[in-house]
């Protein structure tokens, strides 16, 4: 073998590793991108709440609700759904129900359907509202509540729509307390006795 026929071996074999490497470089791609399902959103959601007396025996409940997109691709949001259940004063058929030891729930049931106070439902158009990657977006919403309703429970509910066939998204259920500083001033003189 001359030196030219070993240059021309060596330029074979560095192409073909070269060919090689980028195929496999391609299937760890697109392995990682499979694992790490980056085609698919991840969001997260958070409430938080303030309350403004209004007309007397009514309150304006303000929900702010916090959407961060935990994943690697962009999040779009197309539809929304928040719900305000009343928790107390409780509904006169529960306490009847926990008088007399009946069951609260359903079989199969976690949960007790609280009556619902505000629904808001909120739709945008394809493209309009979007979220990037590690970024957050405020929704807020504005419920007039009676003054007597001491507790609530607020859910959240947002549509996947990248999995358009199945009916799957990102939810959040949190319960809070509607002490005014008068309520919260008599209610924690009264824990410290």
């Amino acid at each position: 073998m001359n030196g030219l026929q070993v240059t021309e071996i060596i330029d074979l074999i560095s192409a073909a590793l070269v060919s090689i490497a980028v195929v496999v470089s391609g299937i760890w791609g697109y392995w990682l991108f499979v694992q790490n399902r980056q085609r698919y959103p991840r969001a997260s959601i958070t409430h938080s709440i303030n309350l403004v007396p209004l007309a007397e025996g009514k309150r304006l409940l303000h929900v702010t609700e916090t959407i961060r997109n935990e994943g690697d691709v962009l999040l779009s949001l197309e539809c929304m759904e928040t719900r305000i259940q009343q928790m107390d004063p409780p509904p006169d058929n529960l306490l009847q129900s926990v008088a007399d030891g009946q069951r609260l729930l359903e079989e199969g049931e976690t949960e007790y359907p609280w009556p619902m106070i505000g629904l808001h439902e909120r739709r945008w158009e394809k493209g309009r509202c979007e979220i990037e990657p590690n970024e957050s977006q405020d929704i807020h919403h504005d419920f007039v509540i009676g003054a007597n309703v001491r507790v609530i429970e607020v859910y959240s509910y947002m549509k996947n729509f990248v999995k358009r066939k199945r009916e799957i998204g990102w939810n959040l259920t949190t319960v809070h307390e509607l002490y005014d500083a008068q309520e919260a001033s008599s209610r924690e003189e009264g824990s410290k006795r």
